[in-house]
């Protein structure tokens, strides 16, 4: 798994672009979970996933925060890639307030078919480990 992040600085007011380069799904499917700093936004609507050169629209099942992080969460198959094994996920976050010193960063976790992904991640143990991760700044 790769994480491009671009422009990696940015003023409030600005958006960043989140792209994950996505090597292999699972047959049983994949939690994504992407983490970053409170102080930027999700950009709803902005999540589309490429795969055999095709763009499929998604949005995070859940978009949660604790005093520190966001985390998006994603929950993928190979039907969402168009049978694909392996694609791209991108989408926008939007500078809301001072970051100094921030992390986006990306975990993938096996989609497990025992429980109901709404319940599945748990924001006050969040059971992320970065497999990538970029340093980000958002300026006032």
């Amino acid at each position: 798994m790769f994480l491009n992040v671009a422009p990696t600085v940015i003023d409030t007011g600005d958006i960043m672009k989140v792209t994950v380069d996505i090597q292999s799904v699972d047959p049983l499917g994949a939690a994504l979970k992407v983490r970053f700093p409170v102080g930027l936004l999700y950009v709803p609507e902005s999540s589309i996933l490429e795969a055999g050169g095709m763009k499929f629209e998604i949005a995070p099942q859940k978009n949660v925060s604790d005093s520190d992080n966001v985390y998006l969460i994603f929950y993928i198959t190979n039907l969402s890639f168009g049978g694909n094994p392996a694609g791209q996920l991108s989408f926008k976050l939007l500078g809301d307030d001072e970051v100094s010193e921030g992390e986006v960063g990306v975990d993938t976790d096996l989609d497990d078919p025992r429980v109901e992904n709404a319940e599945e991640f748990d924001v006050e143990d969040p059971d992320f480990t970065a497999q990538d991760s970029v340093s980000v700044r958002v300026n006032n």
